[in-house]
């Protein structure tokens, strides 16, 4: 007899565990996901607690029975084609689809679904559902909101904007398709001299406070003088880093010009309320501007009055005697 073969273990390197049937079947039973095993014709061959909890069935309710029983109406096309592509031995991730619960309630879900084979014939499937219906809620708000964001933003007349750490433009909503072109660069760029330095220094002392700014601003903009109320806000991750700015810009420049015009219609009725210099003789008015000017040329510049001329009675029984009576 030859002598035996020693076998060594390394102290370092424990052998290896291996699962037993009875381990996995106590993963696939503690699994929440649902996970059913089912025959090529569709009969529901294995049933764990997670896929009681998604769609209330007992196993000795569904073992034998057939899949389509948790088809969803209005989805009569959709086993078959999962049939045909498990015949060919693909692999199906992620499907999401709709099934029926036994109340008779609908619920999301997401399918992976892998081909058994045996002897490299395909024999059956391991279905893995997860239940998906409050992701698919949640995410529907989230599209709602999105979308409400989005015409509010797109039909507002203020430019939103968001700036990375930076300052660099990285984004403009679509009420401010003009300002778009503007995107990759800082204000120090884009206004230059004393308007990029004041715009950079408030922007920079957010990002340093994480305090909003709201301001009123004058800048020389695309060779225009421009008014702006300005709101400037830090943005934060999670965990509290900071990423960028995002700011909102409504042009007040109409307003600042009617405000303007307003103020300079009260300098000019103020004028008019003080002291003013008249000739005893011609009765001409001294202006602003030191400049003698007739009585009505003065009233016709300073107000909105117009004039007409006439002559009243005295003046027509003075110089035309016959006319009067």
């Amino acid at each position: 007899m030859g002598a035996a073969k020693e076998t060594r273990v390394s102290k370092g390197h424990p052998k290896p565990v291996r699962a037993t049937a009875v381990d996995l079947h106590a993963l696939v039973d503690a699994s929440d996901d649902a996970i059913i095993g089912k025959a090529m014709d569709g009969t529901i061959l294995s049933w764990n607690k997670g896929a009681q909890k998604i769609y209330g069935y007992e196993a000795d309710e569904v073992l034998g029975q057939p899949i389509s029983l948790l088809i969803a109406p209005g989805h009569p096309d959709e086993l078959p084609k999962i049939m045909k592509r498990l015949q060919r031995g693909e692999h199906i991730k992620s499907f999401e689809t709709t099934r029926i619960c036994k109340d008779g309630h609908l619920v999301d879900v997401s399918l992976t679904i892998s081909p058994m084979k045996r002897g490299g014939v395909v024999v059956g499937a391991s279905v893995v559902a997860r239940d998906i219906t409050k992701q698919k809620v949640i995410h529907e708000a989230l599209c709602k909101t999105e979308e409400r964001f989005r015409v509010a933003l797109k039909n507002a007349p203020v430019a939103v904007f968001s700036q990375d750490l930076r300052l660099r433009y990285t984004w403009v909503n679509l009420s401010a398709p003009r300002y778009r072109k503007y995107l990759g660069c800082t204000d120090a760029e884009i206004f230059g001299g004393e308007d990029g330095a004041r715009l950079t220094a408030i922007k920079e002392e957010v990002l340093r406070t994480g305090i909003e700014s709201h301001s009123e601003i004058a800048l020389t903009f695309e060779g225009e003088k421009r008014y702006f109320d300005l709101v400037v806000q830090a943005v934060h991750d999670a965990k509290g880093k900071p990423l960028g700015l995002l700011s909102t810009a409504v042009e007040t420049t109409a307003l600042e010009e009617t405000i303007a015009r307003l103020q300079q219609a009260l300098d000019e009725i103020h004028v008019l309320r003080g002291l003013l210099p008249m000739c005893a003789s011609c009765k001409r008015i001294k202006d602003e501007h030191e400049t003698w000017q007739v009585l009505e040329v003065y009233l016709q510049n300073h107000t909105e009055a117009k004039f007409t001329h006439g002559i009243c009675p005295e003046c027509m029984r003075k110089l035309y005697p016959e006319y009067s009576n």
